[in-house]
């Protein structure tokens, strides 16, 4: 399923679609390195801009956190994510997009 904010989400962090968790902690940790607001010294200007940063760069990394562990872990009996629309049955797959389940 698409999620605009994930997407929004990726592209604060410059990850691709297909990254993994570890690469987007290791976004998230450089980018955060990059904008500390420490940094900037006594320049107000650059330090509030560095704060906005920030704030935006932790709501993508929290999001993304979420929606990546949500994702990524398996209901009770260890099957895939099931819904039904209209009659048919979709299954999670590991792409993370929804498949229709064909009938044996």
């Amino acid at each position: 399923m698409f999620c605009s904010i994930c997407e929004k989400s990726r592209t604060v962090l410059g990850i691709p679609r297909t990254a993994t968790v570890e690469e987007m902690k290791a976004s998230y940790r450089e980018l955060m390195m990059v904008w500390d607001p420490d940094r900037f010294g006594n320049d107000e200007t650059l330090r509030r801009k560095a704060e906005a940063q920030t704030k935006e760069i932790n709501l993508a990394h929290d999001h993304l956190t979420s929606h990546m562990s949500s994702e990524s872990a398996p209901d009770q009996q260890g099957k895939p994510e099931t819904r039904t629309y209209k009659g048919d049955t979709y299954e999670k797959g590991a792409d993370g997009d929804w498949h229709r389940r064909r009938n044996k």
